[in-house]
């Protein structure tokens, strides 16, 4: 699809509605405000129907078992592009859609990390790779607080009690600096 610059500012909401089925009624609400949704726990499998009236909407379902799923829904009057993101099924449900906006193009990515599982940096970094190519990026969703792996494979420091933002922070900071470095490491001339 063909993207064209959005000329208003975007309004967007992230909710962690724990079952679309349940949060129904308020997400229809609340769409009236926001021209973006971006939900988490959706608890939906691919055969239910997850439609919001006036929205488009692009959803990452677990095929089986409960809980989980992100979606997207986009305003009907916005054109954009579903991206392809990296997912885990037992690390991260990820989803995400591009929209041209009169600033460029922005990313808008949903994540879910599920909770009580440890977590790597190798699927983070999975998901940081496969989106790395955008120069905006809105990354939203329940991460769930973990304790961190003292395997990193990024030298995060020493803290061990360092709270899962900061750890999470810490990673993004060293994977975009490693993205930095990759095009910095050319010859500049003239």
């Amino acid at each position: 699809m063909a993207l064209h610059s959005q000329s208003k500012d975007l309004r967007i909401l992230q909710w962690n509605c724990l079952s679309f089925r349940q949060s129904r009624a308020s997400i229809q609400e609340l769409s009236k405000n926001y021209d973006v949704i971006i939900l988490c726990e959706t608890w939906l499998n691919p055969l239910d129907n997850a439609t919001l009236k006036g929205f488009v909407i692009v959803s990452n379902d677990r095929p089986a078992g409960k809980g989980g799923g992100t979606s997207i829904y986009i305003r009907n009057s916005i054109p954009f592009n579903a991206i392809t993101t990296y997912n885990s099924t037992h690390n991260f449900e990820s989803n995400a859609v591009s929209i041209l906006t009169s600033q460029g193009e922005l990313l808008i990515v949903s994540v879910h990390r599920p909770p009580n599982l440890p977590i790597d940096n190798v699927h983070l970094q999975r998901l940081l790779s496969s989106i790395d190519s955008f120069k905006s990026i809105l990354l939203a969703g329940d991460f769930n607080k973990v304790d961190r792996d003292s395997n990193s494979t990024c030298n995060l420091g020493d803290e061990i009690n360092a709270s899962f933002g900061q750890w999470l922070l810490e990673l993004l900071d060293c994977f975009y600096k490693g993205i930095l470095e990759k095009y910095r490491s050319f010859d500049h001339l003239g």
